[in-house]
């Protein structure tokens, strides 16, 4: 009995320090001080800089140090989800987005280069978010958003869900 109870313990000791981990990590996130209508942008040291994430209507999060083009793109998702709605946003946007994170990641580590997926930046829901930024932001987009965000996609838009099937069918044939 007594080993269970240091087991259960543990675990308890363990999701006590997760908490207190969580707690810090909220503290970690500030908001910016440059304005994007209708969502607030985030600083958090929990992401790589110039690495993003669109929660609407929850907020956009950032990188700590993320440069001016990073959440320009990102508020393009946000433009996204004002168009769509927070459903279609989540499902036709945010969920394809995050499969092609995990593809490309996945290939980098199997094959060290991309092989069979398409760069996340040329991606079809990431080329849309940047010309929609371009064309909210027009001349005050920042200098260096055309060299990192491309508007040319080279994906066909279809269910990411099909497309995630055809990509393990070929890796793993």
């Amino acid at each position: 009995m007594s080993g269970i109870g240091s087991q259960i313990g543990s675990v308890v000791g363990t999701l006590a320090g997760g908490w207190e981990a969580y707690q810090d990590m909220l503290q970690n996130i500030k908001p910016t001080p440059t304005p994007f209508p209708g969502i607030q942008v985030y600083e958090t040291s929990l992401l790589p800089e110039d690495y993003g994430v669109t929660l609407p209507p929850a907020g956009i999060f950032v990188g700590k140090g993320s440069g001016l083009d990073t959440k320009q793109h990102e508020y393009g998702h946000y433009l996204q989800y004002k168009d769509m709605g927070a459903g279609s946003f989540y499902w036709n946007v945010g969920l394809p987005s995050i499969y092609n994170v995990a593809e490309n990641n996945l290939e980098t580590v199997l094959f060290g280069k991309l092989t069979y997926s398409v760069d996340h930046r040329y991606y079809s829901v990431e080329t849309d978010a940047n010309q929609r930024a371009l064309n909210f932001f027009g001349s005050s987009i920042d200098k260096n958003f055309n060299n990192y965000f491309p508007t040319n996609t080279r994906t066909t838009p279809y269910n990411w869900y099909e497309r995630m099937w055809r990509y393990f069918y070929q890796i793993f044939k």
